[in-house]
């Protein structure tokens, strides 16, 4: 299993919901990003 750091999680949501069609500004804030992302992604960041 490879660790990856949270910013380069996010980048790569980021990419992969621009790649859908899903436009977000970079200015996002990290709570906005992680309510789009799956329950299962959002318990992993409240662990960390």
């Amino acid at each position: 299993m490879i660790i990856v750091k949270n910013q380069d999680k996010i980048q790569n949501v980021v990419k992969l919901l621009s790649s859908l069609g899903v436009n977000i500004k970079k200015t996002k804030s990290r709570l906005d990003i992680i309510n789009t992302l799956p329950t299962s992604n959002q318990v992993s960041h409240e662990l960390k």
